[in-house]
């Protein structure tokens, strides 16, 4: 089964949409390891990864069917 991923911000220019497929995966860090294999320019960019809507950390299991967010750099205001 395919993870659906929602890209927010800055990293929809990066990745050219708003919702990218992928493959499962089972923890956060090799998400984002693949991630920055496919889009290296996410390297210089600080990218969070949210698992059903709550900041992950790269040991944060994804569960089947989880809503997975990547999330760009903060900015207060």
């Amino acid at each position: 089964m395919a993870l659906k991923i929602l890209v927010f911000g800055q990293l929809t220019e990066i990745t050219q949409t708003s919702e990218l497929e992928w493959e499962t995966v089972e923890q956060v860090g090799a998400l984002r390891q693949q991630l920055l294999q496919r889009f290296p320019e996410m390297a210089h960019i600080s990218v969070a990864i949210a698992v059903n809507q709550t900041l992950a950390d790269d040991q944060t299991a994804i569960p089947a069917n989880g809503e997975i967010a990547l999330l760009p750099p903060f900015s207060g205001g």
